[in-house]
């Protein structure tokens, strides 16, 4: 996804499709109580990689830090270095 190709290969092979489950580590939820947004990374678990926007707000208080798994669908693309928000929740996230 990181070469010049990305976009291409992101519209033709992942957008709208579905994906398996993903498992990360929540780095940030927005707002901080009853989030809708989630921030998360597969490797490191200091940069958020994929924002996940949730269709409805979640419960409590996420805690960063903490490994997520989750079911989405990708929906837009970004080669922004700080995070790529193409993940909209179709399911509910498993902590």
């Amino acid at each position: 996804m990181s070469d010049a190709a990305g976009d291409q290969y992101f519209e033709s092979k992942l957008k709208n499709a579905a994906v398996p489950k993903l498992k990360g580590t929540l780095v940030e939820a927005k707002p901080g109580c009853r989030s809708k947004e989630l921030w998360w990374h597969s490797s490191d678990a200091k940069n958020p990689e994929v924002t996940l926007k949730l269709d409805a707000a979640l419960t409590g208080k996420p805690e960063t830090g903490t490994e997520i798994q989750w079911e989405g669908v990708p929906s837009a693309f970004s080669r922004s270095p700080s995070c790529s928000p193409w993940i909209r929740r179709k399911a509910r996230s498993k902590g």
